[in-house]
């Protein structure tokens, strides 16, 4: 069966601007996928990965420090939307409920960024950036803790 297992991850962006952004929550299979030898295997599961602690501190200290070698060479492209949120009228809903009106809404002072694909900027030679030996081959967390990396 295919694995759906995916790396949540909270990041924090920098735009043109200078404005920096946090993303929580942030999944993404293609992401993961570019910190991996081989693939996610067919049948690895979250909880293999959460009783194998050994294996998953090496895998986040990898993929960590791929993203530290990425970031300091040419960086990634990020591509998304931005947006601010709306939150309740705080002054107009003490008015609205003796009224019977609809809530009213207005932008929030947050901004709200929705990330749609992240890929690694190539640099003037055309190429990304060689971070193979950060990859981590996740079919060894289903062998006993001490098996190959």
């Amino acid at each position: 069966r295919a694995s759906s297992l995916v790396v949540l991850l909270q990041m924090t962006l920098e735009l043109q601007d200078g404005t920096k952004l946090t993303v929580s929550n942030f999944t993404s299979k293609s992401f993961t996928l570019l910190f991996l030898k081989n693939g996610i295997p067919n049948g690895i599961s979250e909880s293999m990965v959460k009783s194998n602690p050994r294996k998953k501190n090496i895998w986040l200290a990898r993929m960590t420090n791929a993203i530290n070698f990425i970031n300091n060479k040419h960086g990634f492209n990020v591509t998304g939307w931005v947006r601010r949120g709306m939150v309740e009228d705080q002054s107009a809903a003490g008015a609205a409920a003796g009224s019977g009106a609809g809530k009213s809404f207005i932008a929030s002072s947050d901004l709200k960024i929705h990330v749609t694909k992240i890929s690694i900027n190539k640099g003037p030679d055309g190429k990304e950036p060689d971070y193979s030996r950060y990859l981590f081959d996740l079919a060894s967390v289903s062998i006993v803790d001490g098996g190959p990396l």
